[in-house]
């Protein structure tokens, strides 16, 4: 979907991207950090939905649906996913003013062990990536 300015230039908007970051020290096998992905993401995408969140409405349109991304981090601990969720919090703010976070902290149950967070989807900008600096891309 692009959009036109007023001199009728057309320019495309920056893509939407949901992040999700697993811990690896968990040392669970490849399908189970597989669900604990799959159920922060859908977790993160119904919550911002609930909220009315423009940037997710157009993230699952049916015409983006081929152009989804996604970008999964592993983090090594528990500290360093809480230091994330924290990050994020502060950096990543609703446009709308509320206190609404962008993101799903997601606990495996029923052992209670907190394992993924998964953001809301969001436009890939400056602010993102200085959350992200410094973090692998992971898969297991």
């Amino acid at each position: 979907m692009s959009t036109t300015g007023g001199d009728g230039s057309t320019t495309k908007p920056k893509p939407v991207v949901q992040y999700i970051f697993l811990r690896r020290d968990l040392e669970w096998p490849a399908g189970a950090m597989a669900a604990q992905a799959a159920h922060a993401s859908l977790a993160a995408v119904t919550e911002a939905l609930r909220a009315n969140h423009e940037p997710t409405a157009q993230y699952v349109s049916a015409d983006n649906l081929p152009r989804m991304t996604k970008q999964v981090y592993g983090v090594d601990t528990l500290e360093e996913l809480e230091k994330v969720r924290d990050t994020w919090a502060k950096k990543i703010v609703p446009e709308d003013g509320t206190e609404e976070p962008l993101y799903y902290w997601w606990m495996e149950q029923p052992e209670n062990i907190p394992s993924a967070m998964a953001t809301w989807p969001v436009e890939r900008t400056n602010k993102v990536s200085k959350v992200i600096k410094g973090l692998k891309l992971t898969y297991f």
